[in-house]
């Protein structure tokens, strides 16, 4: 049987939603585009963590999912951002990345797959989710959504 460890940072921005910000530190930094090349005196959050996180790659056997939790200000339901591909290809590579959502879609209502992206945009190339798949290689690298306002009811015909 195989052990799985999972670890769960809650916030990384603590100091920018104390002042009301929801993607930015205390001094204005969208953290999620600081991912590629965070700097210790600027980023810490960002530094310190991709750190511990390329130590547990090392340490254990890879990380198998990682997903960055964000609240949306136009989209309704819940959804992710994904890669378009496994990094290392491969015939089933399309498949693999978006077997997860699927699953997600099929056991939990308030779950959008049509609203889900799978796609490495140039815009995105610093985003957690892209850094991570590209630089340790993690297929099942998302970014999951949801909306700030609430779900979107389905009509009762």
């Amino acid at each position: 049987m195989s052990n799985y460890v999972i670890k769960l940072v809650p916030m990384i921005n603590p100091d920018g939603v104390v002042i009301g910000n929801s993607r930015s530190s205390l001094t204005g930094i969208d953290l999620n585009r600081r991912w590629s090349d965070p700097n210790a005196t600027m980023h810490p959050e960002i530094y310190f963590l991709k750190n511990h996180m390329k130590l547990i790659e090392k340490q254990c056997a890879g990380i198998s999912i990682f997903c960055d939790l964000h609240g949306h200000n136009k989209q309704l339901n819940t959804f992710i951002y994904g890669c378009n591909k496994a990094p290392n290809e491969g015939i089933l590579s399309w498949t693999k990345t978006r077997l997860l959502p699927k699953i997600i879609a099929s056991i939990e209502p308030i779950f959008d797959f049509k609203h889900c992206q799978f796609s490495q945009e140039k815009q995105k190339y610093n985003t957690a989710r892209v850094v991570v798949w590209n630089e340790m290689k993690v297929t099942n690298s998302f970014t999951l959504e949801t909306s700030m306002f609430g779900k979107k009811l389905k009509s009762i015909v």
